[in-house]
């Protein structure tokens, strides 16, 4: 199990955007969706642009941009390279596209801290979305979002640590079959009848439970929740929170959620909770543990450290980037 840790680091802002569009089926399930013209990248680039403007940094100085999705606008190029123009950074910048689903923010955090404790550049560029709701599910009520989180490297900053897991021989227990290339000898009508991503929820819930449930007590195990000031994790349920907090014995007051008013938000679940709670913060250096799971299957756990005042904006929009259009002839 690959452990890393990552010193002198530093949160030097965060931001979220969802759209503007909200969806009630009758159910109480309340999830924020996408217009049609509006992707992942879009979300994260309002993100980012949020992001970038409140901290006013030289953009010569990012060294990485890594995107983390799985509804990405193109199969090629990366959407990285469209966040990278629209954000007018420097061409000294390595950017590129990380699908490590749901769990991709954990997944994308130790990519971003990886490069950084390794080039010259002072800062880099984590921004995460997907638009799950165009993948046609009923199963789970998605709610597109995308993120951006500024990592700088800094004398004074903290210890992060990542850990991440995988389970591919579970890869067809959340998947989405007619996305790319292993099916394209079928049938169009088929093809088309199965455009949507199937989740074996029971099965997920319950092994996520378990492995999280195992993996995470021997991390705390070898620290103490006194470490930690707030508790995050992705939800795809209102009970799962609870359930593993119970049995890991989080206290109550260390438990945070967004799930309520923003159901699943998938890969910017974390964020988008952080931003979410920030007003119920005492204290302006905060610790979090934070856990993200899915598709892969995949999961993993982050603790870092985040200042009050570098959590920006959570914002609503239905902008998109008609430039990104291709006339397709």
């Amino acid at each position: 199990m690959p452990l890393f840790t990552f010193r002198n680091m530093k949160i030097s802002g965060v931001s979220v955007a969802i759209p503007e569009v909200f969806l009630d089926n009758n159910q109480d399930i309340i999830a924020y969706h996408s217009i049609v013209e509006q992707t992942a990248s879009d979300l994260g680039y309002i993100a980012a642009d949020d992001l970038l403007k409140k901290t006013s940094i030289n953009p010569d100085e990012i060294g990485a941009l890594i995107f983390c999705t799985c509804t990405p606008d193109y199969p090629i190029p990366s959407t990285a390279f469209v966040l990278h123009n629209r954000l007018n950074l420097n061409q000294d910048c390595i950017v590129y596209d990380v699908n490590a689903a749901q769990a991709g923010f954990i997944y994308g955090l130790q990519i971003v801290c990886s490069l950084l404790s390794s080039t010259n550049k002072k800062y880099a560029l984590l921004i995460t979305g997907d638009t799950m709701s165009k993948l046609n599910s009923s199963e789970i009520p998605y709610s597109d979002a995308g993120s951006a989180v500024l990592i700088e490297k800094n004398n004074t900053g903290s210890v992060f640590t990542t850990q991440c897991f995988a389970s591919g021989d579970n890869f067809k227990k959340e998947i989405f079959p007619t996305g790319a290339y292993r099916h394209q000898h079928i049938d169009k009508k088929l093809k088309n009848e199965k455009s949507r991503i199937f989740s074996d929820s029971q099965f997920n819930n319950t092994f996520f439970y378990n492995e999280i449930k195992k993996t995470i007590q021997s991390w705390i195990h070898d620290n103490s929740l006194d470490d930690y000031d707030y508790f995050a994790v992705r939800e795809t349920n209102d009970d799962f929170m609870d359930l593993l907090s119970g049995e890991l014995q989080i206290p109550l007051h260390k438990r945070i959620s967004s799930f309520s008013d923003y159901k699943d938000t998938g890969i910017s679940s974390i964020p988008l909770t952080i931003i979410h709670n920030k007003e119920n913060f005492d204290n302006q250096e905060l610790r979090f543990l934070t856990i993200s799971y899915g598709a892969g299957l995949s999961w993993g756990f982050a603790h870092f450290t985040v200042s009050k005042e570098c959590m920006f904006s959570i914002i609503k929009s239905n902008d998109f980037y008609s430039d990104g259009n291709v006339e397709l002839v």
